[in-house]
């Protein structure tokens, strides 16, 4: 093998310390990375899991206030079909029937503008 200039020390060497270099990387940098890793992959899904249900109740409200408007505009045809003679509506309409009409004033307060004239 010193032929081909291979070192059965060396090679040794290169692999003890190839395998303590893999140890000590694997304790301080791949574990801690993959922990960080998988809490971003749980922080996600709670994410999207959390938008799932905002969808939903958004859509749910969407559903409900469309129904509720359906609702009042159904109620508010149905109030303008029926006629308006009521006994709450009978006072005011004699009300307004006996209120005294003021007599106009011959002039009024303000002049009057000869539009035909005016220059712009």
């Amino acid at each position: 093998m010193e032929k081909l200039g291979i070192n059965l020390g060396s090679i040794l060497i290169q692999i003890a310390s190839f395998g303590i270099l893999f140890v000590v990387l694997r304790a301080w940098v791949y574990k801690p990375l993959m922990s960080m890793m998988e809490n971003r992959r749980r922080t996600i899904a709670q994410g999207l899991e959390d938008a799932r249900v905002a969808a939903e109740a958004r859509a749910n409200a969407e559903r409900e206030s469309n129904q509720i408007i359906a609702e009042a505009q159904a109620k508010a045809a149905e109030s303008f079909a029926k006629p308006r003679l009521g006994p709450k509506l009978l006072p005011v309409k004699f009300a307004l029937q006996q209120t005294p009409k003021l007599p106009r004033p011959a002039t009024t307060p303000w002049p009057k503008f000869n539009r035909s004239a005016t220059v712009f």
